[in-house]
């Protein structure tokens, strides 16, 4: 972390705030999440349903101090350990102490910078592909749902990605649904 942050304590967002927000934030918590930021600044601390305190930050260096420097001393919530781990199964984002870094240890190999680079080719053909896509719209005059282009856009990217293929539009937008679907009724059981 950085000198002089390390004392400092975050904002914190009013929990009356919090709680008027509180069915909007289970539905879609990102545009809350991000009036928050833009509020509040890279770091702060929230309410989560007007009791649980949660922390946001965008700062790099806390979120490496966090996740690669000192992952020991934070721990996930029963949320995420107990919960979502029924749902999605025990993996990094559902696992603490020694089996999350022998998680981590298996997967790390995959994020190696020259790995990585090796990616910048097939997620640039897709970034293209899909601007000559917006570019044959735009000659059309036809509107786009950014928020479902982009969405696409990251699907197509990962199915490369991971499984060396690609998928049409239609195969995209039936498992975008699908990912939807599951994601709602993880919410409502939690």
């Amino acid at each position: 972390m950085r000198s002089g942050s390390r004392d400092k304590t975050p904002p914190l967002v009013p929990r009356y705030l919090s709680l008027i927000r509180t069915a909007k934030f289970i539905t879609n918590p990102i545009p809350i999440l991000g009036d928050y930021l833009t509020r509040y600044g890279p770091t702060y601390l929230f309410h989560i349903g007007g009791f649980k305190r949660g922390f946001l930050t965008t700062d790099p260096e806390i979120i490496q101090h966090v996740l690669q420097k000192n992952h020991r001393n934070y721990r996930k919530s029963e949320i995420q350990t107990g919960l979502f781990a029924h749902y999605i199964g025990r993996g990094l984002l559902t696992s603490d102490g020694d089996y999350w870094l022998q998680q981590r240890r298996l997967i790390q190999p995959g994020f190696h910078r020259k790995r990585l680079s090796n990616l910048v080719d097939l997620i640039n053909q897709e970034i293209a592909l899909t601007v000559q896509q917006w570019k044959t719209a735009s000659t059309d005059l036809l509107p786009l749902d950014m928020y479902r282009e982009m969405h696409l856009l990251t699907f197509r990217i990962v199915a490369r990605t991971l499984f060396s293929t690609g998928m049409n539009n239609a195969q995209m937008e039936q498992l975008s649904d699908q990912i939807t679907q599951i994601q709602k009724f993880i919410v409502q059981q939690i």
